[in-house]
């Protein structure tokens, strides 16, 4: 089952109709999940992105860059044993750091989260 999957059954059991959630199941990262969601958000009247609370700060930052605003974010209200939410944490300030610092060993591209993160970029 896709993490697009679970977010579903998750959104279901919240009472949201299954006709108003749109599914995106290509991605492999935040980035991409985001890239590809874009044009099918064209239709929607407010878009909602539901996450684990740690990563919802990389979702609204990568929404932001990619022109989605302040994207509205809830986050899960089932959690993770204590271990691996501690794991989940501690990857996730990793991820930041990274896309943060950039990765100089990689050829620049617009169609990078890394590029739009550079600290030029945000000092602008």
């Amino acid at each position: 089952q896709s993490e697009a999957q679970v977010m579903k059954q998750y959104a279901l059991r919240q009472n949201i109709p299954a006709s108003a959630i749109v599914l995106e199941e290509r991605a492999q990262s935040t980035w991409e999940n985001l890239i590809n969601s874009k044009p099918l958000l064209d239709e929607c009247a407010s878009i909602v992105a539901v996450s684990d609370g740690y990563h919802l700060a990389r979702i609204r930052i990568f929404a932001f860059i990619l022109g989605l605003g302040n994207l509205a974010t809830v986050p899960s209200d089932e959690s993770p044993p204590l271990r691996q939410h501690v794991r989940s944490v501690a990857r996730e300030v990793l991820a930041m750091i990274y896309y943060a610092v950039g990765m100089p060993w990689l050829e620049e591209s617009t169609d990078s989260p890394e590029e739009a993160l550079r600290p030029s970029y945000l000092l602008t």
